[in-house]
């Protein structure tokens, strides 16, 4: 993914044929230029950050699997929707342990949370398997850096 951002300032001095005064022109032309790892982009999977805020945030075998559903049910803009009591009850625990973890997946920067019950997951450690295409790789990174910058 590239961002541009490059500076050009020109000065020239003109003479004026008839009168012989110099005159001075400046001009600037501004492109703004970044790039950011290949790997950043392609890969679904950031595996060392992931293994590191799984390490961080997830205690028991129960838990690794919680994290594994709420990845499965991303949508293609890698967002997570769920009702706090309805998934509790469909995987076996309680609304506090559900919600513990999300918010222990907030403070590791993994997912953020957008609205109740809407976490927006950090597409430089995983990409869903239904953001199906660079474009919307490329938002959701954009998106995660507009996020990161007004916390």
């Amino acid at each position: 993914m590239k961002e541009s951002v490059n500076s050009l300032s020109v000065e020239v001095d003109v003479v004026s044929p008839t009168t012989g005064e110099i005159i001075k022109v400046n001009g600037i032309a501004t492109e703004h230029s970044k790039y950011y790892s290949v790997s950043k982009i392609t890969s679904r999977i950031n595996t060392m950050t992931l293994l590191t805020v799984m390490s961080k945030t997830t205690k028991s075998p129960k838990d690794i699997e919680i994290l594994n559903h709420l990845l499965d049910i991303a949508d293609r803009y890698n967002e997570v929707r769920v009702n706090i009591t309805q998934l509790a009850k469909k995987l076996g625990i309680s609304r506090v342990k559900l919600s513990r973890l999300l918010k222990s997946f907030e403070v590791e920067d993994f997912f953020y949370k957008i609205d109740t019950g809407v976490y927006f997951i950090n597409p430089f450690i995983w990409v869903g398997k239904r953001v199906n295409s660079n474009e919307l790789r490329e938002k959701a990174q954009l998106k995660w850096n507009k996020t990161n910058n007004n916390k």
